[in-house]
């Protein structure tokens, strides 16, 4: 279940650094400056996926001396603990989070340099950046730590919807769950698009103005109901045990599912696109590229190195940033540049970029827009 972040394959590591990197310094960035992802990796899977579905990066913060002064779960389980000693409503804690548990975390994030985490999707099942927090502990953790409090051990978790996670043993049994569990659903049309019924209506008259005694204290108007439109679907929703949703979650959900890969595919294709054509840099701009191991060499190649300069710059936890600073290009074209970064002997990573001046046009693709006859 836990693997180091050496194991797990680059791409999926470059998308969690990149995405950290895409936050830090940003509006909604607050103390991000000192984080870095972790080296321990959670696995996590989904029924109706074989193999690994999700990987959980740990995020952590490198100092701890400020804690007191941080916006996120310390200052929200202070408040939290205000609200219930003066028995005003929990407005800060989460579903079916006791004061205890909000202590134990915040006690746990205090204590540990954990911060929070990222969960990348292994494939068009699901979005690129799948869940994640620089505020809460990972999802796993929380798992384990509170079957270690019950003193069992998790062999297995699972990512069940958008934000509900599945802790499972060895005899492939719940041990607990966070966030809501799903219902078994029976029903749902093959294909949400295709099965596109148009809207339904219902509309009430009053037939006249005369009344009728209902029971001592009412009276109502006769009336009818006008319905148009196509007859709403018989859905049902089923309470079920984990074993029954694992084994039906593939077909029960199968008509959600094929709509968040439609809905994914188009992200997981620009991801493709940017990682075999490359990402364009304006020249004049700088590009950080995040080293994804402390010890690193690299080397530059293409047409635009004549076009650049390279400095290392530290990043927290002992990770490196290559700053790419372009300066214009004496062509309106793009010019390609590639960086080949070396960790370690047997393993390299190469990163497909172009420098591109901001005058430059951009051919874009002829399309007729005449109505076929």
């Amino acid at each position: 279940m836990k693997r180091k972040q050496r194991d797990v394959p680059l791409r999926f590591r470059r998308i969690a650094a990149e995405h950290l990197e895409s936050i830090r310094g940003s509006e909604i960035g607050i103390n991000t400056a000192d984080l870095y992802l972790g080296d321990d990796v959670c696995e996590i899977y989904r029924p109706d996926i074989e193999g690994v579905a999700y990987y959980e990066f740990q995020v952590l913060k490198a100092t701890r001396e400020n804690v007191d002064n941080r916006y996120d779960l310390v200052q929200n389980v202070k408040k939290f603990n205000l609200f219930s000693e003066t028995g005003h409503n929990p407005i800060y804690s989460t579903p079916n989070a006791s004061r205890d548990f909000l202590n134990d975390e915040l006690a746990f994030l205090v204590n540990n340099n954990i911060q929070g985490f990222i969960m990348v999707a292994t494939n068009d099942h699901d979005f690129p950046i799948s869940h994640w927090s620089f505020e809460k502990l990972p999802p796993s953790l929380i798992l384990e730590q509170d079957a270690a409090r019950e003193k069992k051990t998790l062999e297995t978790i699972y990512k069940i919807n958008s934000m509900a996670y599945l802790g499972e043993d060895a005899n492939l049994d719940e041990v607990n769950h966070l966030g809501e569990m799903p219902s078994v659903l029976k029903g749902l049309p093959e294909d949400l698009i295709e099965s596109d019924r148009g809207i339904s209506s219902s509309i009430t008259e009053i037939r006249d103005l005369q009344t009728r005694q209902l029971d001592d204290t009412h009276r109502i108007r006769a009336g009818r109901t006008i319905r148009r439109g196509p007859k709403p679907l018989d859905i049902s929703f089923t309470t079920c045990v984990w074993k029954q949703v694992k084994e039906e979650f593939k077909n029960s959900f199968k008509p959600l599912l094929d709509d968040l890969r439609r809905s994914t595919s188009e992200v997981w294709k620009k991801q493709s696109m940017l990682e075999e054509m490359g990402e364009g840099i304006i020249a004049g701009d700088v590009f950080n590229l995040v080293s994804l191991e402390r010890e690193f060499t690299f080397q530059l190649s293409g047409e635009a190195v004549d076009y650049v300069r390279v400095r290392v710059a530290k990043r927290p936890g002992g990770f490196s940033v290559i700053e790419i600073a372009t300066r214009e290009l004496p062509f309106d074209r793009e010019s390609d540049l590639t960086v080949t970064l070396y960790y370690g002997k047997d393993c390299q990573e190469k990163v497909e970029l172009f420098v591109v001046n901001r005058t430059t046009p951009t051919e874009f693709p002829r399309i007729d827009l005449s109505e076929e006859e």
